[in-house]
């Protein structure tokens, strides 16, 4: 986590209203950022000991101001002593190092008293003799500045290797925009096409790597300041690569950090035991600084080799002698950011192993290591482990957030959602739904401090307890959630429509969904058509970000036209969804295939269904070709494409049987009871819902093979799984209870007669 230090310097009688105005600021700060690894603290001067600031411990008050990135010196009618020494401190400390960047208000009129003559010889002493810029207000509009940006910093300013991906990236925005402009004059040019998709993958990752060196050089920084506050015993090189990163010259630092002589003389020195350990100390710092410096110029392919290199280095040295453990995990993060998911769980667990050895390690930095190696579990799809690993992370982040919540309760909200999230891939909804409660307890309560800046936050978690209530088939419970989640998006869609109008747009799909399940399919369509119209204009601006949800909704549009009967509407959306997922499959099969497989499953449906024999031949080609990718995708996650499987075998079943294919039909209904049986629980939930359907299905196929018995068999199951959703949710299942227990007895009458 990056630590972003502002001291904030006023009179405390007089800005009562703006500290808590920078306050609210700071946690609107943290909100977006802490996602990214940056955390922004405040320090109020009142708030610290009186004892410890003015009565004999002033050096401890002056490090304070000294450790700050940013100070704010907030001047009313009078200029107080206290304020004016905080400033001198501030700006002797930013005139050797640059550093805090000095931001003063005079905010003298709002109260009607003109200033003083200390504050008029201060303004004079700002403008005249140190020609810096003041701002002289009537209030403090912190929102509407930019305060605390990146550019601001000579190691971000000076990062040529940063600007020249900034201006690749430019270049294939400009590239974008007229090969996107040329397929709109040329749909069907194939050659155009290839080269948009080209240049859309090189935007996706130029993007990708411009983020990653930012957040590497905010990690740079505060690298660099926290090795000056601690005031660590430094080697001389060291302390020249120190002096050339705070100009922004990271290739000449890396240099220094580079020399072979160093490793030559601490390996000599380690091995007659000289002063080891702190040669190890100062050796490490030096190592670690070199491999952040490394990822702030940009990983690539040939970087990323000698980054690992030296965090292999660093760790086989630290594990050696026991000193700077953390740098095992903060190496296993780097190979997460890398997707190298296996390495990295192997370091962290390594990692677990010295903590533990160590027994005086911070319970802040287990967290993160739990953190970390649940993470990148989840990612490898050993879920089991991920479970373990997160709730151990969640189980010492409440208890950090008991003791420190203005910290870590945004942790403990991360933990929560991310251990929830590893329920959910397990199928277990009911511990899935408790740790995403916990997290919206929180997030309800911040709501209440800052609605704005936490409206997000807490609209994501509706969404996801929206979304596990509908896996558990309560509906109404469900459609509160996401309510909840779009009244929270339209305010902030209002507000920044580009930033909030895609998030919008997934609330609109998801209450479609949750209306046509209701059969409230009027309200279902209106959602859809609200979700497309955004979905489709943003992907114009972005498919990469955006195209494959938009054959998302439409897929899912299709199938709610199907189910009314209107065939030639449902056609052209079906057909659009899977024309955009072909071409992002072809770019990235292991990431866009499943969509894909939904895709044509929902195409053949409405071929086979639309009363037109020449199409069944498609029909069987579309499902066969879902089938094929899902079988591929369960033999590496079982976990949910098992039950995908089982819904396209049954749909392909249906029409083999329509069609007197009846031997075929009944061995792919077969298949399917098997996989979906997996899942089946008999309370009342959505897989039980399918697994009803398909026993209904079957069942027809056996009564037309002339096996009654076994039939009804089906049947009877059936009602047991159609009664229980029932009883849950009758709006959506009554009318199909009351339909199977019609035929089951129909069935039994025919057997006996």
């Amino acid at each position: 986590m990056v630590d972003i230090k502002i001291f904030l310097a006023s009179s405390i009688v007089e800005f009562e209203k703006e500290r808590m105005e920078l306050s609210n600021h700071i946690l609107r700060l943290n909100n977006q950022y802490h996602k990214r690894g940056v955390y922004f603290t405040l320090v109020i001067c009142e708030n610290l000991s009186s004892e410890l600031v003015r009565e004999g411990k002033q050096e401890e008050y002056n490090r304070e101001i000294e450790d700050s990135q940013y100070v704010y010196i907030l001047v009313g009618n009078r200029l107080g002593s206290y304020t004016r020494e905080e400033f001198d401190i501030a700006l002797r400390h930013f005139q050797e190092k640059e550093s805090p960047r000095i931001h003063t208000f005079f905010v003298h009129e709002a109260y009607g008293i003109e200033a003083d003559e200390s504050v008029r010889a201060f303004m004079d002493y700002i403008d005249k003799e140190l020609n810096h810029y003041y701002n002289e207000v009537d209030n403090i509009d912190l929102d509407g500045q930019e305060m605390f940006s990146v550019e601001s910093l000579p190691l971000y300013r000076n990062n040529e290797a940063l600007r020249n991906v900034r201006a690749e990236l430019e270049d294939a925005n400009n590239e974008f925009v007229r090969l996107r402009t040329a397929m709109l004059d040329d749909p069907g040019n194939d050659e155009v096409l290839s080269d948009l998709m080209d240049v859309q993958a090189r935007r996706t990752k130029l993007s990708d790597q411009v983020s990653q060196m930012e957040r590497s050089v905010l990690e740079s920084c505060n690298l660099v300041r926290e090795k000056g506050r601690i005031g660590s015993q430094l080697d001389w090189r060291e302390r020249q690569a120190l002096d050339l990163v705070n100009k922004g010259d990271l290739k000449a630092a890396n240099a220094i950090l580079r020399d072979a002589l160093w490793d030559r003389e601490f390996v000599q020195a380690t091995e007659i035991g000289e002063s080891a350990v702190d040669k190890c100390r100062e050796y490490l710092s030096g190592k670690r600084l070199l491999a952040s410096n490394l990822k702030a110029l940009g990983v690539t392919a040939k970087s990323e080799q000698e980054i690992t290199d030296v965090y292999e280095l660093i760790c086989a040295t630290a594990e050696k002698w026991q000193v700077e453990l953390d740098a095992l995990c903060e190496y296993a993060e780097f190979l997460q950011m890398q997707r190298h998911y296996t390495r990295s769980i192997e370091v962290a667990e390594r990692c677990v192993k010295r903590y533990e050895l160590a027994g005086d390690v911070k319970p802040e930095e287990f967290a993160r290591l739990y953190k970390t190696a649940g993470t990148s579990y989840y990612h490898a799809h050993d879920y089991v482990n991920a479970i373990d690993r997160h709730g151990r992370a969640v189980g010492l982040y409440e208890q950090l957030a008991t003791e420190a919540p203005a910290l870590y309760e945004r942790m403990l909200v991360d933990a929560y959602n991310n251990l929830a999230s590893d329920y959910a891939s397990v199928k277990d909804q009911v511990k899935r739904e408790s740790y995403l409660l916990k997290a919206l307890e929180i997030g309800e309560r911040l709501l209440q401090v800052d609605r704005m800046g936490t409206a997000e936050i807490v609209a994501s978690t509706y969404n996801r307890l929206a979304i596990a209530n509908n896996r558990m088939n309560r509906s109404e419970d469900a459609e509160t959630y996401h309510l909840k989640a779009l009244e929270l998006r339209r305010m902030l869609a209002t507000s920044d429509p580009k930033r909030y109008e895609p998030v919008l747009a997934e609330t609109f799909n998801n209450l479609a969904y949750l209306c046509k399940k209701q059969n409230r399919h009027e309200e279902a369509e209106a959602y859809y058509k609200d979700c497309i119209e955004i979905r489709r204009r943003i992907s114009a601006e972005n498919p990469s970000a955006y195209e494959t949800k938009l054959a998302l909704t439409l897929a899912n549009y299709s199938e709610l036209l199907h189910d009314e009967g209107r065939f030639a509407e449902a056609e052209p959306c079906a057909r659009e969804s899977v024309s955009i997922r072909e071409r992002w499959t072809r770019m990235d099969e292991a990431s866009f295939s499943p969509g894909l497989a939904i895709s044509l499953k929902r195409l053949a449906d409405i071929l086979r269904d639309c009363g037109d024999p020449a199409r069944v031949d498609e029909a069987e080609e579309c499902y066969r070709r879902s089938l094929s990718i899902r079988r591929k995708l369960a033999e590496k996650e079982p976990v949910p494409n098992e039950t995908s499987i089982a819904s396209i075998c049954s749909s392909l079943a249906v029409m083999l049987a329509d069609y007197q294919r009846l031997e075929e039909a009944e061995a792919l209904f077969a298949e399917a009871v098997v996989l979906q049986g997996k899942y089946s629980t008999r309370e009342g939930t959505s897989d039980d819902r399918k697994m009803a359907r398909i026993l209904c299905e079957y069942s027809r196929v056996l009564h037309a093979m002339g096996r009654d018995t076994n039939a009804l068999d089906n049947l009877e199951a059936a009602c047991v799984l159609y009664e229980q959703l029932a009883e849950k949710n009758p709006r959506a299942y009554e009318g199909e209870y009351a339909h199977v227990c019609s035929e089951r007895e129909s069935l039994r009458s025919e057997i006996k007669s």
